[in-house]
């Protein structure tokens, strides 16, 4: 059997991970996420952590209420990256087209291979065993005609562990009694959004007009009503040129200052525009996403004429985003993100002397944002 798109899923990678350097957490409860202190969550669990409600997303101080003989883990991004480099070399040898996705999913293209990898199971068999013998570690496969039914095969055939297949075939009559948040990317906003048009399975997303499929999404109404037919020709994307860079923190307090907002808010620019200047990046749209302390998440975004150059400016750009955004609420996490990046020979350069007036200028009230802006 021959199906061009096959997902490479490390199962609880970052548990698995850590698993490797310490094997004695095996079959013991563990917890893998951030510390209580700064009010972490769960990345992921073990599997007797999460015979006692544990799941990934849940506050840490949650988790280990419900499970109160968990070991917790701190997360290592670091030692992950280092891990999900050696899983990507692992199974893409002789792919030429692949997509990395995240830290542990790889998208494989063999549409134009097909004389290499004529037996698309035999492959997929082949990969989880070098995954296991050669970094000790379990992944799940999906293998479909496109990018997202394999997404599909994998999650709801393949895990934890396995291989699962959806044929072009048969993926019209599995996906129709399913909920629509089961597609690929569908959050719970979309789900409501579609529940105001009485769209609740893929199958009344599939009847649905292509008319009010637009209307209700736009260009992407007309994609996930395709998709909710069976129809995916969606392929993998070889990785590029970085499109986009976000920081982001969760405070151990929440900021309840326009002082504390503002400082949090000097450093995240910094520590964006550091990463920035060294992908020899400038960004022409900026961001700013926050969320107070009732968990609402929200957001506030510009898009620039053109690329800001310097630190400062990305400084001036975020703490104008936010002037306008006039929030007066108590700040739980604060994150900037960068945009439509550009390269550029001089990638948001730190500029000393700036650097060394700007605190003085902003103190005596300066307003300091983009002509664009203003």
């Amino acid at each position: 059997m021959f199906l061009p798109v096959i997902l490479c899923d490390l199962d609880a990678a970052f548990l698995g991970f850590e698993l490797l350097r310490r094997p004695e957490l095996a079959h013991r409860p563990v917890i893998v996420g951030g510390t209580v202190e700064r009010r972490g969550v769960v990345a992921t669990a073990s599997y007797e952590a999460r015979a006692f409600g544990v799941t990934s997303g849940m506050s840490t101080a949650e988790a280990l209420s419900r499970c109160k003989g968990a070991i917790l883990v701190p997360v290592d991004i670091p030692y992950y990256r280092t891990m999900s480099e050696r899983f990507r070399s692992v199974v893409t040898r002789g792919i030429a087209i692949w997509e990395p996705v995240a830290l542990d999913e790889v998208y494989l293209d063999l549409g134009g291979q097909r004389s290499a990898f004529p037996d698309t199971l035999a492959l997929a068999r082949s990969l989880q065993r070098t995954v296991q013998e050669e970094l000790g570690l379990s992944c799940s496969v999906g293998c479909a005609s496109g990018r997202h039914l394999a997404k599909m095969a994998c999650e709801h055939r393949g895990k934890p562990g396995g291989i699962g297949v959806i044929t072009a075939e048969e993926a019209p009559a599995f996906i129709a009694p399913l909920p629509v948040g089961a597609l690929p990317g569908v959050g719970p906003g979309t789900v409501k959004t579609l529940e105001r048009y009485g769209v609740r399975t893929c199958r009344d997303l599939a009847e649905l007009s292509e008319t009010t499929a637009r209307r209700c999404l736009g260009q992407r109404g007309t994609l996930l009503r395709q998709l909710a037919s069976g129809i995916d020709p969606s392929r993998p994307q070889p990785p590029g040129p970085a499109r986009s860079m976000s920081v982001e923190e969760t405070f151990p307090k929440d900021l309840s200052t326009p002082a504390e907002v503002h400082s949090a808010l000097v450093r995240l620019s910094w520590e964006l525009g550091s990463r920035l200047g060294s992908l020899g990046c400038s960004p022409r749209e900026v961001a700013v996403r926050w969320r107070t302390a009732d968990f609402r998440d929200h957001s506030r975004q510009h898009t620039l004429p053109y690329a800001l150059q310097t630190r400062i400016d990305l400084r001036k750009a975020v703490l104008s985003l936010w002037s306008e955004a006039a929030v007066h609420r108590p700040i739980r996490l604060l994150g900037i993100s960068a945009g439509r990046l550009e390269s550029s020979t001089t990638p948001l350069l730190p500029d000393a002397h700036l650097e060394q007036t700007i605190r003085e200028l902003e103190a005596n009230g300066a307003d300091l944002r983009p002509a664009s802006l203003l």
